[in-house]
């Protein structure tokens, strides 16, 4: 059961980590750059309820993880944080969802800054 979570966890955060900076670093820029005022912002009205759905099911994934850690065999260390990390952002990316956000260059930027710094954890716990 520990492989299948770590799995999962792996593939949670390789897919919202991967969409975070290829959004904001190459596709929001390009379209911007690219297309008049009026057309970007139809196209990121498009894009970005299914941005933040992928945000969505990856944070509830890692909370899950966590949870299942937890319940499995202990609450100690950075699991029950990582359940809170979680699952607040998984709060966040339904808010986001919800009120058409779109336009949240920061809530990005945080959400990739505690991805990252969750990565660097993940890392050093060796595995």
């Amino acid at each position: 059961m520990g492989h299948l979570l770590n799995f999962l966890e792996h593939l949670a955060i390789v897919l919202w980590m991967g969409s975070v900076v290829f959004f904001r670093f190459l596709a929001a820029p390009a379209v911007f750059h690219t297309l008049d005022p009026e057309a970007s912002s139809r196209l990121m009205r498009v894009i970005f309820p299914r941005y933040y759905l992928l945000g969505l099911c990856a944070s509830v994934v890692l909370a899950l993880v966590q949870l299942g850690r937890g319940l499995l065999w202990y609450w100690g260390g950075m699991v029950l944080p990582s359940l809170i990390l979680f699952s607040l952002l998984a709060f966040g990316m339904l808010y986001a969802r919800v009120r058409d956000a779109g336009r949240s260059l920061l809530w990005n930027g945080v959400t990739l800054l505690l991805l990252f710094l969750y990565l660097i954890w993940m890392s050093t716990r060796g595995f």
